[in-house]
Parts: structure tokens; C-alpha cells; sequence
């Protein structure tokens, strides 16, 4: 993934995009509030970054800074500490359910 942006989890502010010569601050698109644990490239399409956070799971879109929120099948958002792709699942590592659920994922 080459980007010209460098992009930081933050404790209380969600994703926070920075241009790579520049080092002004870029707009993320339907940003968040919250704590961010992780943020991990895609194995299927490199321009997107999997974050994981305290109010669930999203994907960023490096190509217009937007984000999207992943709805999981749970009562409430989980909050995501790690995630690892596989060729054809997320495994998501978290707060409240452990590592024994997977997102399959559909190219």
C-alpha cells in the first residue's frame, strides 16, 4: 500500500490522517469518537485498512479517507483489540468474545 497519507489511531479522537509532505491534518470521512486499538491493511484490496476499536469494527478507504462502519451480529458494538486476515476470513480479537469468531470475507 502506497499512500500519500500516514494515519494514527487516537485514544479519544478516532483516526486522525496526516499528508506524507505536507504533515497537515486530512478530513476521515464519518469518523469516530473513541479509542482506536488497531489498524491493519487489507490482504484484498490495498486501499483499505481494517480498524479495529472500542465501538466495533471499521474499514478505511485510503483513496477518499472515508470510513465504514462494519454491523457485526452482536447486541452491541465489541470492542476489537487485534485482527488478523486469513485468505478468506477476519479474525477479530477481542474485549468481550475472544478470538473464536471470524467475518468471512466475500471478494
Amino acid at each position: 500500500m502506497d499512500t500519500k497519507q500516514y494515519y494514527f489511531g487516537t485514544i479519544e479522537h478516532g483516526i486522525i490522517a496526516l499528508d506524507k509532505q505536507t504533515h497537515l491534518q486530512i478530513p476521515v470521512k464519518n469518523n469516530f469518537y473513541g479509542r482506536v486499538n488497531t489498524i491493519v491493511p487489507s490482504k484484498t484490496d490495498p486501499n483499505e485498512l481494517w480498524v479495529g476499536s472500542n465501538q466495533g469494527l471499521y474499514v478505511l478507504n485510503t483513496t477518499d479517507n472515508s470510513l465504514r462502519y462494519i454491523n457485526l451480529p452482536f447486541d452491541e458494538p465489541l470492542t476489537v483489540r487485534s485482527i488478523w486476515q486469513s485468505d478468506n476470513a477476519l479474525w477479530l480479537g477481542t474485549a468481550d468474545y475472544g478470538l473464536d469468531w471470524k467475518l468471512r470475507i466475500i471478494t
